[in-house]
């Protein structure tokens, strides 16, 4: 078993305007989106973003550490 590609994820940005009546209109798709927080409104949205993320992905150190003991195990 392959638990290194087992554990990929991708993170995509979707970038969305919102018309006068409130209809979403998808503009782009980003397979790449920028992390970075120059702003307080980027801090608000990508922080709990990240946070969000690695928390379905269940990463913790003791995970890391069962990880590592299940893959020398075979």
């Amino acid at each position: 078993r392959n638990y290194e590609s087992d554990m990929c994820f991708e993170l995509l940005g979707y970038d969305i305007l919102i018309d006068e009546w409130g209809k979403p209109i998808l503009l782009e798709i980003n397979h790449l989106p920028s992390l970075n927080s120059d702003t307080e409104i980027d801090w608000e949205i990508k922080e709990p973003l990240l946070y969000d993320t690695f928390k379905l992905l269940n990463l913790s150190k003791l995970n890391k550490a069962k990880w590592k003991a299940e893959m020398w195990k075979e």
